[in-house]
């Protein structure tokens, strides 16, 4: 018998079921693999400052993100993740990076779980005035314990 292949879905589609975990989970925090710079530093000191607050904003970016579609997959503690890019406009980057420019748009690499939940997140772009625009910041998303 010919069973016919399972579509796959869009990457827009999977973005509702990301929101919903994130309005769900317990809270997040940010962590950076690499020795942050002072942008860097700020982002994971107001993502960890308040908690909950990591998983509101989190949840209006992914809701928010544009031209969304599959990106590189990868491994994060012996797990494969899915990618999926877009880009975002910079005013929801606000409460983590107070100086960020208006109205621009920023690309915003998430990884997911098969369930659905964020591991890890890459902003590329100039998150300052002073800040180069291929300037690229990854940051791993964990419960907090």
């Amino acid at each position: 018998p010919y069973i016919s292949p399972t579509p796959t879905p869009q990457a827009s589609s999977i973005l509702q079921k990301i929101t919903a975990n994130l309005t769900s989970s317990n809270p997040l925090k940010l962590d950076s693999d690499s020795d942050p710079d002072e942008i860097s530093k700020m982002i994971i000191n107001n993502a960890n400052g308040e908690p909950g607050n990591l998983a509101n904003v989190l949840s209006g970016i992914v809701s928010s993100l544009q031209n969304t579609e599959y990106g590189s997959n990868t491994w994060i503690d012996n797990v494969s993740h899915k990618g999926i890019k877009g880009t975002v406009n910079s005013d929801l980057l606000q409460s983590l990076v107070p100086d960020v420019p208006s109205n621009t748009n920023v690309n915003l690499t998430i990884w997911i779980t098969d369930d659905h939940h964020i591991k890890r997140l890459k902003i590329e772009g100039a998150l300052s005035a002073s800040d180069s625009s291929d300037s690229t910041r990854t940051f791993e998303i964990s419960e907090v314990e």
